[in-house]
């Protein structure tokens, strides 16, 4: 739910002339999107910690990134 919620992010990003930070939040979002895939394919608890350390600076430089566009300090 928050992979679909972040991407649904990219739109208004990129609407607002954001190119550069629509690449971050593009880019932040691959390395969550396979360890999800690899913790779906395979629900252990090695892969949930995987998903977990992979996945959390990821969506904290996104949610940073977010409340920075929207805070009005880019642009």
């Amino acid at each position: 739910m928050i992979g679909i919620c972040e991407m649904v992010l990219l739109i208004p990003t990129l609407l607002a002339g954001h190119l550069w930070a629509t690449v971050i939040v593009a880019a932040a979002l691959l390395v969550p999107l396979v360890s999800q895939t690899r913790l779906y394919r395979e629900p252990t608890h090695k892969n949930f910690f995987r998903y977990i350390v992979a996945s959390s600076p990821f969506m904290v430089v996104i949610q940073f990134i977010s409340a920075f566009i929207v805070g009005g300090y880019f642009g």
